[in-house]
């Protein structure tokens, strides 16, 4: 199913793969966009949930480790779930242009940076901090892409984006 993805796959082939009976898929999902809305609610749910357990980890007026934290964290759970990702991000049922800047995870990225701004730490040199997230958001998905295009792992790529982002931060 991963391989040709869901648009090609028949409630049947699914029910098949899951191990259930095609009775039973109807029985939790209306249609196939249903199972594709839970399966990308469960990858935000899931990644969102290893981003805040790992800044919440982190003392809270160490600004610099918490962003590093968020970074290095969403990039390795990118990699490790980048099969759910493609199934459920790309393709026919996701429209090209997406907000990523209104997700749950980037909300939560921006106001961290607000927080480490209002500290002091970060100088933002009068960008709105959900901007600046967003742009961080974007050069981390991107750069995890191109790395697992190129089949890279994720190697020093979180700790590598964590650097080259704390400098915009810096003002």
């Amino acid at each position: 199913m991963v391989d040709e993805g869901l648009p090609e796959s028949s409630i049947d082939d699914i029910a098949a793969r899951a191990g259930v009976a095609k009775g039973t898929f109807y029985h939790y999902f209306v249609s196939k966009a249903a199972l594709i809305d839970a399966l990308r609610s469960h990858f935000s749910d899931a990644f969102q949930a290893s981003v805040v357990a790992a800044v919440d980890a982190r003392p809270p007026g160490d600004w610099d480790g918490r962003f590093e934290a968020w970074i290095v964290t969403a990039t390795e759970a990118y990699f490790d779930m980048h099969a759910l990702h493609d199934l459920v991000f790309h393709g026919p049922a996701m429209p090209q242009r997406q907000a990523l800047d209104d997700t749950d995870i980037v909300r939560h990225l921006a106001a961290l940076v607000a927080e480490g701004q209002a500290s002091g730490a970060w100088h933002l040199g009068g960008e709105e901090p959900a901007r600046v997230a967003a742009l961080i958001f974007h050069a981390m998905h991107g750069m995890a892409d191109d790395a697992l295009a190129a089949g890279r792992s994720a190697g020093q790529l979180g700790p590598l984006i964590a650097r080259l982002s704390k400098r915009m931060l810096a003002g």
